[in-house]
């Protein structure tokens, strides 16, 4: 191409949209017709680069907010760990101090102090039962139902055997893990499932499957909501198949 010849213009094929380009002018212009602009995004005036001493105090000001913001959101960030760190603290050591205890348990006295000195409180609950076969032959492992047992060879109450028909299942298809039913329990339907119930009132209860010995564990709280099926039933399913696996043992 000659020094005097045009360059060829450019071609824009129809119904193609130019690409609009904004250049320093267009955004200063902008800035000019918008004052409020870094108020409706204080985010930005961080990333400004200013000469040093030039900074006007309201761009410092918005700047020194935005930071003290930030710091805030971290300490609650900071704050919430903290208290995740001390509740998963807290479950690791109920977890172990229940586990060793299910451990240690030879006889069915020992299981029933464990279940009733160390399980029951570290569920919350203030009531707990286990419900095996009629028919269940205690005397092969010498054990017989006497009076204050937390062992019962009955059937669960009428009103409560429907909660435990899909317990032929034994695990959560959704999850993997133990299968749990809680609902709430007027004051005559505690009574029933819990025999040696002291406290009165309405309450809650949580049903779990002992597979391994056809029974069911029941725990009870005079909390009508301390036993929900929306709550997180992961501990306490763990603490049944613990249970069941102890039982199955000592009865051997």
């Amino acid at each position: 191409m000659s020094e005097t010849e045009a360059p060829a213009p450019s071609v824009v094929s129809q119904g193609q949209p130019r690409e609009r380009v904004i250049d320093a002018a267009t955004v200063l212009a902008y800035l000019r017709e918008h004052r409020d602009f870094f108020v409706e995004y204080p985010d930005l005036v961080p990333l400004l680069r200013l000469p040093n001493g030039s900074v006007p105090v309201a761009i410092s000001g918005g700047l020194a907010n935005v930071l003290r913001q930030r710091n805030s959101n971290l300490r609650i960030r900071l704050q919430d760990l903290e208290d995740n760190a001390r509740s998963n603290e807290l479950l690791f050591q109920q977890t172990r101090d229940v586990s060793l205890t299910l451990i240690d348990a030879q006889t069915t006295d020992a299981l029933e102090a464990a279940l009733r000195d160390v399980v029951a409180p570290v569920c919350n609950a203030q009531e707990v039962a286990i419900y095996l076969p009629p028919r269940d032959d205690f005397s092969a492992s010498g054990a017989r139902q006497k009076v204050g047992s937390l062992l019962r060879r009955a059937q669960l109450p009428a009103a409560l055997a429907k909660l435990v028909d899909g317990f032929g299942q034994r695990h959560s298809a959704q999850t993997g893990q133990l299968a749990v039913r809680c609902t709430a329990l007027r004051e005559r339907e505690l009574d029933e499932l819990f025999p040696l119930r002291e406290s009165r009132g309405n309450g809650s209860a949580a049903l779990l499957p002992l597979a391994r010995n056809a029974g069911v564990l029941a725990f009870g709280s005079t909390d009508s909501t301390h036993f929900d099926q929306n709550s997180g039933m992961l501990f306490l399913s763990y603490v049944g198949e613990l249970i069941d696996h102890a039982l199955d043992r000592i009865r051997r």
